[in-house]
């Protein structure tokens, strides 16, 4: 009697043990859900465009004859930067006010 009260007392601590780590790994998911969740929660704050899709919709060929972005590639400030300018990033920001009647 007193054996198996020992081997239920083994089996117990093994059953509590498989508990505690079933517990231990439920919460770490729990918290690396939260972290995802406050991580994109704060990207979509910090800025709701979606600049992989727009990235993704640029590498797309263009429709044949498309002049769109010419005059932009054609202007004398673009040129002299692609002349002078050692950098290889470009940042543009604001909306084009440029309208075929200034062409």
């Amino acid at each position: 009697m007193a054996e198996d009260l020992h081997d239920i007392r083994g089996e117990s601590k093994i059953h509590y043990q498989d508990l505690k780590d079933d517990l231990y790994s439920i919460r770490s998911n729990e918290a690396e859900t939260a972290r995802a969740k406050a991580k994109a929660d704060l990207l979509m704050w910090v800025s709701q465009v979606d600049y992989s899709s727009n990235f993704h919709a640029a590498l797309l060929p263009t429709r044949e004859g498309d002049e769109s972005g010419d005059w932009f590639i054609a202007g004398q400030q673009f040129q002299e930067w692609t002349r002078t300018s050692s950098s290889r990033g470009l940042i543009l920001t604001g909306i084009c006010k440029h309208t075929s009647a200034n062409l």
